[in-house]
């Protein structure tokens, strides 16, 4: 006899940027959860979120299991689930949230949860615009012969993701500290940066 599926409400985490959680019914069952999501095999992902009131519950994530192997690009990286699970590693492709509370499945997300709506896109927002701004210092360099293609590559394809962003930083501020004119901060060079690239 079949088990029989319930529902909850929770979050649909898009990938990609400018998009935000949209609320939806979430099945108890992982066929269901994966239809939603459009993969095969589902993995779980868990963090504990607060609120400024000192309310606090523990979450679950639902996500591709095999979205780091399949084809991808940076349109499939999830910034508002790597925010609010405070991910490090890529998270690919679309997520689906619900509360776990004590390791049950019965109840929906607080609705103090749901009223951090905006703070979680404004946080996704700026971790992949300072992203995107690493990305193009990166770029630019190698297009100025400061760094190579080949240190290039090399940082981005490192394993650890704290050792990578240390990589791509040390390369970011090589760049910084070259271009630099006038006095231009890094933060202003970067600016400058953005600008030119929003010209061409």
């Amino acid at each position: 006899m079949d088990e029989k599926v319930t529902y909850v409400n929770g979050w649909l985490l898009p990938r990609g940027i400018r998009v935000e959680p949209q609320p939806v019914s979430v099945p108890s069952n992982a066929r269901g959860i994966a239809e939603m999501i459009n993969c095969d095999y589902v993995d779980v992902i868990y963090n504990r979120v607060a609120s400024e009131d000192g309310d606090s519950t523990k979450i679950c994530g639902y996500l591709d299991d095999e979205g780091l192997i399949k084809p991808h690009s940076i349109d499939d990286v999830n910034h508002l689930a790597m925010f609010l699970f405070d991910y490090t590693n890529p998270i690919i492709g679309d997520v689906i949230v619900v509360d776990s509370g004590a390791g049950g499945y019965d109840a929906d997300l607080p609705e103090w949860l749901v009223d951090m709506c905006d703070d979680v896109v404004i946080g996704a927002a700026e971790t992949y615009n300072v992203s995107m701004g690493v990305t193009l210092m990166l770029l630019q360099a190698v297009e100025d012969g400061i760094i190579s293609a080949d240190e290039m590559e090399e940082a981005i394809a490192l394993d650890q993701p704290d050792e990578k962003f240390a990589e791509l930083a040390e390369l970011a501020v090589r760049y910084a500290e070259v271009k630099e004119e006038g006095g231009l901060s890094i933060v202003d060079g970067l600016d400058k940066l953005l600008a030119e690239q929003e010209d061409n």
